[in-house]
């Protein structure tokens, strides 16, 4: 929402439910895991300054974690389609989209360097055995 607000609803259901905040802010860029159990997502949190990347259980049950802590302006893209990687946009130096390992928590890899991408490019990659 305009507030940065993660609202998750049920259209099955007709109901909707706030996902916690806990200390984040200006939430933005989500993007929903394979299983429907997490959404991954920008904003800024509380002792990181800049942009972070977080995921949290979509059923509420969690507060937000943090991915990958402070920087540049991050926007969540997309999971593998084995969930065990989170797809993500950096726009500032060092640019990109890059490619996050979840499970193991390896540093992150750039796939495509700016300027072969251009801002909020919608992008098509063939997902390889990871």
């Amino acid at each position: 929402t305009w507030d940065g607000t993660i609202w998750i609803y049920d259209v099955v259901r007709g109901t909707r439910a706030r996902l916690p905040r806990g200390k984040t802010a200006n939430l933005d860029y989500l993007t929903w895991s394979p299983d429907g159990e997490r959404i991954a997502f920008g904003g800024s949190a509380e002792g990181h300054p800049g942009m972070s990347l977080f995921w949290q259980k979509a059923d509420g049950s969690t507060l937000p974690e943090v991915l990958i802590g402070g920087g540049p302006e991050k926007a969540a893209m997309g999971f593998t389609p084995d969930g065990r990687s989170l797809l993500y946009r950096q726009f500032e130096k060092p640019d990109g989209l890059w490619l996050m390992d979840l499970r193991e928590k390896r540093e992150p890899r750039r796939l495509i360097r700016y300027p072969a991408m251009t801002n909020r490019a919608a992008v098509a990659i063939p997902w390889l055995s990871m």
